[in-house]
């Protein structure tokens, strides 16, 4: 198959299909017609059919050509017929049938071939598009960094307190605006580095809870906006895993975000760590947005197989979608595992385990 494979030469293989089908007859001939070759004449057939660089003409001469074998070699071993047009009509069936699945293999063969052109151009402009994204973003984050850390050195001065109100409030939306935006161009790092593949995964041992403990504790704010409380559990407080922090920290916080994000005001939001046998399980959980049963399963996927059919761009939580993408994505990069489940008992629970 591999030698088959590597000819160039079209014609040259049809006559590698022809001195087989040929074969084939012959053995068909001295075996008798009791016992029936029909699937092993299909071979060479469906073998030229699916040959890269064969035309129409040559597999309807070797659909003729296989036809003619198998009448010969059945005429020829006087089998009787009630009528002497019979071995002909079967002669035709066959050529038809031989001709039918050469042309569907012709045709399948050739749609696979502008499927994997058009993916392989889709791919090649998906990395590109990440190239310019990353590239932007990453021009962007030296100007946008230093707005937000001279907001900062001026609101932590003695003058600040001297300014009006008004001057604070624009200064304050300044600094909110300056972390939105440094954020967003992370995000956009982020997901540009994991799409090409590039996320390097440096794990140094961590004292779990306490990193779990501080992410929480960072998102209290965030939580007493919409009146909702933080608590937090864990059966092993003292547990070190390995991992990267950092991206762990992306992770865990895109899926506070979430969370936050469809909770009811002023519900709770449960975390909680249990160490397993081989693992520990992080949940975080609350009241509110239901999750339907046939957008679970593409919580973290790119599109969603809700009734109107709409893509993750076109959803309101665009954002916080993307970040459990990011957050599954780093998540099975420390060899994890993350799901999902909703019910309008128990709300919204996002789960992901870690080895340890």
């Amino acid at each position: 198959m591999i030698i088959y494979k590597q000819i160039t030469n079209t014609w040259l293989v049809l006559l590698f299909s022809v001195f087989i089908t040929l074969t084939i007859g012959v053995a068909d001939f001295y075996t008798g017609y009791e016992i029936s070759f029909s699937v092993f004449y299909l071979l060479p057939v469906s073998m030229l059919a699916l040959y890269r660089n064969v035309g129409k003409f040559q597999l309807l001469l070797n659909c003729v050509f296989a036809g003619t074998i198998w009448f010969l070699a059945e005429y020829l071993s006087d089998k009787v017929y009630s009528h002497t047009l019979i071995p002909y009509w079967n002669a035709l069936v066959r050529l038809l049938i031989f001709v039918f699945i050469s042309y569907i293999l012709f045709i399948l063969k050739n749609k696979h071939k502008e499927a994997t052109n058009y993916l392989n151009k889709l791919r090649n402009l998906t990395n590109e598009k990440n190239k310019i994204i990353g590239t932007i973003a990453y021009d962007l984050k030296t100007p946008v960094n230093y707005i937000k850390t001279s907001t900062e050195l001026l609101m932590s001065g003695k003058k600040y307190e001297n300014i009006s109100s008004y001057e604070k409030d624009i200064t304050n939306q300044i600094y909110v605006a300056s972390e939105t935006a440094l954020n967003e161009i992370k995000r956009l790092l982020d997901v540009s580095l994991i799409e090409e593949n590039k996320l390097i995964i440096k794990p140094v041992p961590h004292d779990y809870f306490a990193f779990i403990e501080k992410i929480q504790n960072s998102f209290k704010a965030q939580a007493k906006k919409k009146n909702i409380k933080i608590s937090i559990s864990c059966n092993n407080k003292e547990k070190i895993l390995h991992f990267d922090s950092e991206l762990m920290e992306d992770a865990f916080e895109n899926i506070l975000t979430y969370i936050l994000e469809i909770a009811s005001l002023g519900e709770t939001m449960h975390v909680h760590v249990l160490q397993q046998n081989s693992t520990i399980s992080t949940s975080v959980s609350v009241k509110g947005k239901i999750i339907s049963p046939k957008d679970l399963p593409f919580l973290f996927e790119l599109a969603s197989e809700s009734i109107d059919n709409k893509t993750i761009e076109q959803s309101d939580d665009y954002r916080t979608k993307i970040g459990l993408i990011i957050a599954k994505k780093i998540i099975t990069a420390h060899k994890g595992k993350i799901f999902a489940q909703s019910d309008a008992i128990d709300g919204t629970k996002i789960s992901f385990e870690l080895p340890i």
